[in-house]
């Protein structure tokens, strides 16, 4: 509905523009005008689109706001915990019959990394891992999350699963987002979350093994997820900035793109794991 009503206008104003030029194409100065009036148009377009998607923003958001009171119900109890190998304590909360990590995992495991290679990021953002990493990362008595932890939490969260892309989960990024530290999508368009659960997820960014390197800070939270029992290569549990939903990504052996295989492998992400 939204781009079929940006296409009409898109048209709309072509064709307007077009009908004038029509006319009076003979010169070169009618021409240039005409140029700059099709410049204008497309702007025109842009502006439009954007105030459109903005307004079904606030809309979902508004909309899942309403939600809270009811998603709440599945925060049971807040706690903390001690990761004996290094002494970091992190708070926790359980989120139905789950019990969740509130911080991204710091334990230096493997060549875990921090954000920038800033320690100071460490203590706000946790590490970084490769898969390999993860899986042997999370303290005793916890574990990296498979994909069937993953989906009762997103349940849990008031997600709604999308019936035709199936690893989108409508909503349930509003609730697991923190209130704080996400890139607005657009004046008036926070992207922070509501976070009436305590899971508080926030935008770690990510690492690349190529020129980009470090980025997306503020901006996404990538989460691993294990390989254990997983239908895929590689699974994420994915939120960003300009969306309330959630992504439990999945990416298969057998997709051919061995590029894009080998681009997930070397990258890393933060962790978070559910107690045992």
């Amino acid at each position: 509905m939204r781009c079929r009503l940006a296409i009409f206008l898109l048209c709309s104003i072509f064709f307007f523009a077009a009908c004038q030029s029509s006319s009076n194409e003979n010169t070169s100065v009618t021409k240039r005008n005409n140029k700059k009036s099709a410049e204008e148009a497309l702007e025109t377009v842009f502006k439009i689109e954007d105030a459109i998607t903005n307004f079904f923003k606030k809309r979902d958001r508004n909309s899942a706001e309403e939600l809270m009171s009811e998603v709440s119900k599945n925060k049971v109890a807040e706690g903390s915990f001690k990761d004996e190998r290094d002494g970091t304590v992190y708070k926790s909360v359980q989120i139905g019959k789950q019990w969740w990590m509130v911080e991204n995992l710091k334990f230096p495991q493997g060549e875990a990394v921090c954000y920038k290679k800033d320690s100071i990021n460490c203590e706000k953002y946790g590490r970084l891992y490769s898969w390999d990493e993860a899986e042997k990362a999370c303290p005793p008595g916890w574990h990296l999350p498979q994909v069937s932890e993953v989906e009762i939490l997103l349940k849990n969260a008031g997600g709604v699963q999308d019936e035709e892309k199936k690893f989108l989960w409508h909503n349930a990024g509003y609730f697991l987002k923190a209130k704080t530290g996400w890139q607005d999508y657009d004046e008036g368009v926070s992207g922070n979350g509501f976070d009436v659960l305590g899971f508080s997820a926030i935008a770690a960014g990510r690492f690349a093994d190529d020129f980009f390197g470090f980025y997306w800070l503020n901006v996404g939270a990538w989460f691993i997820v294990s390989r254990k029992n997983a239908p895929c290569r590689f699974n994420m549990l994915l939120m960003g900035f300009d969306s309330g939903d959630a992504t439990l990504f999945c990416q298969s052996e057998d997709s051919g793109n061995e590029k894009l295989l080998g681009e997930i492998e070397s990258s890393r992400y933060s962790v978070r794991c559910v107690k045992d």
